[in-house]
């Protein structure tokens, strides 16, 4: 977001697993003197809320006013859609671009269409996947011209992203360096992401969120949303089904040979609005009206309770905490050695305050050399390999550790070593 233009290209390349869509608007929006967190994290919040305005369209265009309010008040209140509304991230972003895309789709405006598409690839990289759902689904129907112009949105989409394409190799030798936050390719994985899109259960960085609840009304709340999700593959909008079996199949098929493209906590976001859009037409088809309607009472009212779990008993990952801790160990010639997808996190929270250098910088033993006589501070994550770390803690000697617990290997430890030389 500081980052000087001419810097920007280097920056996506060395510390950025992303397209630069979200972190330019997100510059523009800190120049409007929104540097506080809360300001910054109101950005994505502001994509949350535009995102509640256009399912309600989405839903009024497929199934009227019914399914648009439905479908609406199931993404306001759920618990994924609230945490995702509040990340530093492309994800509240990419899901209103993907619902604006498929609206404009609908309404055939051509050009329009093919600019969303183009922001949906670069705002993230997840965005290839919604573009082939959506597309797939206007291929499906419509006239044969319809078909034509769709397949030209799609192509001038692609080309508009092609300057990109060089930062493309770098950042994803990036992805492959964090390949403990993702899963292995199972069946397991599409079962969790049903669990993050209906609010009972998903990971935010380095914690779990969990409904609080029994174990016997998690599962009735799991069977009531299986339930509607299944009716409305039935009966709800094509559109969504394509949405939703192509955005989810295609990358969890591929995962099979780099599990690091699917992330089912956080990429899954993408494809959340279809899932409501599903849900909210699989409620509404259920007869009588009566067991619908207790259905769908069931379904808000676990959201809500979901987010007041959000609100009052859970705490989210352990960034600010680690780097308050360190504030308190430095010395005037500490120096903070720290994963590179550590970088942008401990950057907000030190302000530029710590003298800090990339942990991958110190692949050999001549390199590891240069930081004799000096006070290090390591920051560990709990990756299953980290060779590089083990090395520094084998050759320098630990004089401290406190560890700051986290789940899917994010727990973090900070150490403080001294040369013995």
């Amino acid at each position: 977001m500081s980052t000087p233009r001419a810097q920007l290209l280097e920056r996506f390349a060395t510390y950025e697993t992303h397209p630069p869509l979200y972190f330019l608007q997100l510059k523009v929006w800190r120049a409007l003197h929104a540097r506080s967190l809360v300001r910054l994290r109101a950005n994505s919040a502001l994509w949350g809320s535009l995102g509640l305005f256009l399912i309600f369209l989405l839903g009024r265009h497929y199934g009227g006013n019914s399914l648009g309010l439905l479908a609406m008040t199931l993404l306001g209140a759920s618990p994924f859609h609230l945490a995702y509304s509040q990340e530093l991230r492309p994800y509240a972003m990419a899901m209103s671009v993907g619902m604006a895309a498929l609206l404009a789709l609908e309404w055939r405006s051509w050009v329009l269409l093919g600019c969303l598409w183009a922001a949906q690839l670069y705002t993230h990289y997840w965005g290839t996947f919604v573009v082939l759902a959506q597309m797939a689904y206007g291929l499906s129907r419509g006239t044969k011209d319809d078909r034509k112009k769709t397949l030209i949105a799609a192509a001038a989409a692609g080309l508009l992203f092609c300057c990109w394409l060089p930062i493309l190799p770098a950042q994803m030798s990036l992805i492959d360096k964090v390949v403990f936050w993702a899963s292995p390719f199972s069946i397991k994985t599409l079962g969790k992401v049903f669990l993050a899109f209906s609010g009972l259960f998903f990971n935010m960085a380095s914690s779990a969120f969990y409904m609080r609840s029994t174990i016997g009304t998690f599962l009735g709340v799991g069977l009531v949303f299986a339930g509607a999700l299944g009716m409305g593959i039935w009966r709800g909008p094509r559109a969504a089904v394509f949405w939703l079996f192509i955005g989810l199949g295609i990358p969890w098929l591929l995962s099979l040979w780099k599990p690091t493209i699917f992330l089912w906590y956080r990429y899954t976001t993408h494809m959340l609005p279809a899932f409501i859009l599903l849900v909210s037409a699989g409620f509404l088809a259920i007869k009588p009206r009566l067991l619908g309607a207790s259905l769908i009472l069931i379904g808000l009212g676990s959201q809500v309770w979901g987010d007041w779990t959000y609100f009052h008993g859970w705490q989210k990952a352990n960034p600010k905490a680690v780097v308050a801790y360190i504030h308190v160990l430095r010395k005037p010639d500490t120096l903070v050695v720290r994963p590179t997808y550590f970088a942008d996190l401990f950057n907000f929270y030190d302000l530029g305050t710590t003298s800090v250098i990339d942990e991958n910088l110190f692949d050999s033993a001549d390199k590891r050399a240069a930081l004799r006589g000096h006070s290090v501070l390591f920051v560990a994550f709990d990756v299953p390999s980290d060779p590089v770390g083990d090395a520094l803690l084998r050759e320098l000697t630990p004089v401290s550790a406190r560890y700051f617990p986290g789940t899917a290997h994010l727990g973090i430890t900070v150490y403080e070593l001294k040369s013995d030389h």
